[in-house]
């Protein structure tokens, strides 16, 4: 990858001369270490862990990079572990670390164009294929007029950057958001969440908890609990006894206030429980998922784009103001008006009445009633 120093006058010079040798390494030991915090089952318990300790898994990293063996491996070769923490989280003023930052948190940063590629490649689903390398090839690194280092993508590029960015929101559609996935997550999502509260674990102890865990660990601890339903959760994913999708659909076809009140469960496990027990009665009988990805609609249009050449000077355009990004940008828009959505899951034999409760608390518009019939079912 090349970098330039000046735009009115640029000359694209190796990054290598941009980072000298501890930074290149600071680089590397943040690579390895971006995902080290991550808890067992991954992204799929986060939610549980936000809701009631308030934490992620970058919490979890900063943790485990001050305060385990990880701290003394790093300081043996010369890295301060509070460096690593500061380029993760975005907290140095250095232009050069900042620089860092923007390549492990970022939009299109490079984590993403990794997991897309295997992802794609172990489900078997080919709609995460792009190409990549053309996309690397075409990234540069210039310094604004600020004085800030910024990742930037040629204009030329603007196609691979359209494949990138749409196989990434296909794999969420196909793969990422499935059905059997979702559900997944949320039974151990909300299992673990139980499990918690029933321990009464504070935030410390979930620290100790989640940083050492396995998933066979997570999965041992969630069949030792006193509650029925948290233990045939557990029980429902090591099996595959997995609910059902008794009802499903878009959120579009809600007035604005039921809207916001399924949407607001995603910030909020208690009304999301509530809303649970308010459809069936009974804890730990179904599950409701409000699906509302990020699809880069805001954050990916503005994507600097580098225009002119060597001759000319080269300018920083935003993806969204150049002609050829605004059908890229309709796209992302128009997914995020059909993609958003509400599922419900339970045992086949209560679909009829559950899906009759939550009708009466949740009714869509009559314009809309035509398209009941197409959402409701139960899947196999």
């Amino acid at each position: 990858m090349n970098y330039c120093e000046d735009l009115d006058d640029p000359c694209f010079i190796p990054l290598s001369n941009l980072l000298d040798a501890h930074q290149q390494k600071l680089f590397r030991a943040t690579a390895l270490l971006h995902d080290v915090g991550h808890p067992p089952t991954s992204h799929s318990i986060e939610y549980a862990l936000r809701s009631w300790a308030g934490i992620d898994h970058l919490d979890l990293g900063t943790f485990l990079i001050m305060n385990s063996g990880l701290s003394d491996i790093l300081s043996q070769n010369d890295i301060e572990p509070k460096l690593i923490v500061e380029v993760l989280r975005r907290r140095s003023k250095d232009p050069v670390i900042c620089l860092l930052s923007e390549f492990v948190d970022h939009p299109l940063d490079i984590d993403k164009t990794d997991y897309l590629i295997r992802d794609a490649h172990f489900s078997g689903v080919e709609l995460g294929i792009f190409p990549a390398e053309r996309v690397m090839m075409t990234n540069r690194v210039v310094r604004d007029r600020d004085g800030n280092y910024i990742r930037a993508f040629m204009l030329k590029a603007l196609h691979s950057l359209e494949s990138l960015i749409l196989s990434r929101n296909w794999m969420f559609s196909d793969l990422y958001l499935h059905h059997a996935v979702k559900l997944a997550e949320a039974l151990i999502s909300k299992a673990t969440y139980f499990r918690m509260q029933e321990e009464n674990l504070s935030r410390n102890e979930c620290y100790g908890f989640f940083t050492r865990m396995t998933d066979a660990d997570l999965y041992r601890w969630l069949s030792e609990s006193d509650t029925a339903f948290v233990r045939e959760y557990a029980s429902r994913i090591r099996y595959r006894r997995l609910f059902k999708v008794v009802l499903s659909r878009s959120l579009a076809v809600f007035d604005p206030e039921l809207r916001g009140e399924l949407v607001a469960t995603l910030g909020d496990i208690k009304k999301l429980i509530d809303l649970e027990i308010e459809v069936a009665e009974d804890p730990g009988k179904v599950i409701i998922d409000v699906v509302d990805p990020e699809l880069g609609e805001k954050t990916l249009g503005a994507i600097p784009l580098l225009v002119g050449g060597e001759n000319t000077g080269i300018g920083i355009v935003a993806l969204e103001e150049v002609n050829e990004g605004k059908p890229l940008m309709k796209i992302l828009k128009q997914q995020k008006m059909t993609l958003p959505s509400v599922r419900v899951y339970s045992d086949a034999e209560d679909a009829k009445g559950i899906r009759k409760r939550f009708n009466q608390l949740f009714p869509v518009d009559e314009d809309t009633d035509m398209y009941l019939n197409d959402y409701d079912m139960t899947e196999a």
